[in-house]
């Protein structure tokens, strides 16, 4: 996760590996956690802890409960509620729900608040297309989002107007600042968890 690695270098954190499934292995999305955190398991040897960052959707309680099933299944121990830490036998593990806690929605949630308490203007830009497509409003709020986001990035970034949230942390014209105080309850917990 591309962001969470540059939320880290921002912070001069940089005693944290961040890793996440690929398609090619293990599959895509957080159904493919599971299988990673086996895979992870497999050589505990130096580990020191375990994070899961994972969207909160519409469901926070199901998905805090899936990734600490996971997280269990993988032979961790399993965190009795998100945005805490737990450590046993020299492992801290965590999950964090973002955008972050007590509310429902994505990355893209979190990432855009913070391009609009930036740029405003960018937050009415963005809806007035999403209503002049006609469909998009009867998306779900989590495809809303990722398709405002990605809306943005093509506007912003110039050279590379088709990159994808791996690629806008190198490219000029992120609208993503990430200095922002809005990535601040993330930031804390990383430092906390990586301390």
């Amino acid at each position: 996760m591309c962001f969470i690695a540059e939320l880290l270098e921002h912070g001069r954190v940089d005693v944290c590996n961040v890793g996440c499934p690929t398609q090619k292995h293990f599959g895509d999305g957080k159904d493919a956690i599971p299988k990673y955190l086996k895979a992870i398991a497999t050589d505990k040897k130096g580990l020191r802890g375990v994070l899961v960052v994972v969207d909160a959707d519409d469901d926070p309680n199901g998905n805090f409960e899936a990734m600490a099933d996971a997280l269990e299944d993988a032979t961790f121990t399993r965190p009795r509620k998100p945005f805490t830490l737990e450590e046993s036998n020299g492992i801290r593990v965590g999950v964090f729900l973002m955008p972050k806690e007590n509310q429902n929605g994505t990355l893209e949630d979190l990432l855009l608040e913070a391009v609009f308490k930036t740029s405003p203007k960018a937050r009415d830009c963005v809806g007035k297309f999403a209503d002049c497509v006609g469909h998009v409003n009867a998306w779900t709020p989590n495809h809303q989002a990722k398709m405002k986001l990605s809306s943005l990035i093509a506007a912003y970034c110039e050279d590379n107007p088709w990159c994808s949230l791996s690629y806008v942390w190198s490219n000029k014209g992120n609208p993503i600042p990430i200095n922002s105080d809005c990535f601040t309850p993330l930031a804390d917990f990383l430092k906390s968890f990586c301390g």
